[in-house]
């Protein structure tokens, strides 16, 4: 159960990664830090992405607050720059699992595979899409069974509305609602349980140059429980 935990809260930090790239992708900006704080304000954590002299990212480390290094992965490319292999190291470079990545003609992630040492298959996610090569349904399975899987709808010009997320016996427990500024950014996104009740409301930020930097989480009593604060660099 602890590998499993610690896998999702490691697999949303890389969704958000995405989501942060995908904010600048049409610019000559990437990022390079990213720190998470508790709600009290302390630091959690931070992470430094890793790129070639092309700059393309290909490794990513995770670092205490005192700098030291809880572990990191590296990332082999294909020749469009797509991931096709991520292998995950602890602090002290012992490989702990590698994860190996599939796409379709159309160079769109229908798979990945998440290897133990012993070349066990410990989870694997399928992804699922639409005529318009639009991600609408992904799956995760975690040691042969499945776990979740994740519903996406769009609104009329292609953004993501809302993420719905079901059990394996298709009962749905949590929905992902976003919204958009008037520069069509992501404003914010809450997460509501079955119930209806919203539980956390994460709101993104960006800079006087529009440059999104940073996130913060507040839960349903409206404290803070969350904040990631992002760094880049601009060619």
């Amino acid at each position: 159960m602890r590998a499993k935990f610690i896998f999702l809260i490691v697999s949303f930090l890389l969704s958000f990664s995405l989501f942060a790239q995908d904010e600048n992708e049409k610019s000559p900006c990437r990022f390079t830090k990213t720190t998470y704080y508790n709600g009290n304000g302390s630091m959690n954590f931070y992470v430094i992405r890793q790129y070639t002299d092309k700059k393309q990212e290909v490794g990513m480390t995770y670092h205490n607050p005192d700098g030291s290094l809880r572990f990191y992965y590296k990332d082999d490319v294909n020749e469009e720059g797509k991931i096709t292999k991520r292998t995950w190291y602890d602090a002290v470079n012992q490989m702990t699992s590698y994860t190996i990545h599939n796409y379709n003609e159309d160079g769109l992630e229908i798979s990945h595979y998440k290897y133990l040492p012993n070349g066990t298959v410990e989870h694997y996610r399928k992804f699922e899409y639409n005529a318009e090569k639009q991600l609408i349904k992904k799956e995760y399975n975690y040691e042969g069974e499945l776990y979740d899987y994740t519903m996406y709808t769009y609104t009329e010009d292609g953004k993501i509305d809302k993420m719905k997320i079901y059990k394996p016996d298709n009962t749905y427990y949590r929905t992902l609602s976003y919204q958009y500024d008037e520069d069509e950014k992501r404003k914010y996104y809450d997460t509501y349980e079955s119930d209806g009740t919203r539980s956390y409301r994460y709101t993104f930020y960006y800079d006087d140059k529009g440059k999104f930097y940073k996130e913060i989480c507040l839960d349903k009593d409206g404290k803070i429980y969350t904040k990631n604060v992002y760094e880049y660099v601009c060619d």
